[in-house]
């Protein structure tokens, strides 16, 4: 969930957002299986992967200009 958090907040001010997002996933899917929080590990994967399809659709809108 911090990466996550750390992924849209970087996503306003920095190329690292993909990165930040990218590990906070991979942190998730760990999470999901090693953690008892199943519930906290599905919400990081859900939150990373909107973040990583927002950088997505932010970097196609600017190469499609």
């Amino acid at each position: 969930m911090l990466m996550a958090a750390l992924g849209w907040f970087a996503a306003f001010f920095s190329v690292v957002a993909p990165v930040l997002l990218l590990l906070g996933l991979f942190g998730g899917v760990v999470a999901l299986a090693r953690s008892p929080y199943r519930n906290r590990a599905i919400a990081g994967i859900i939150i990373n992967a909107l973040g990583l399809a927002l950088v997505a659709v932010e970097i196609t809108l600017r190469l499609s200009r």
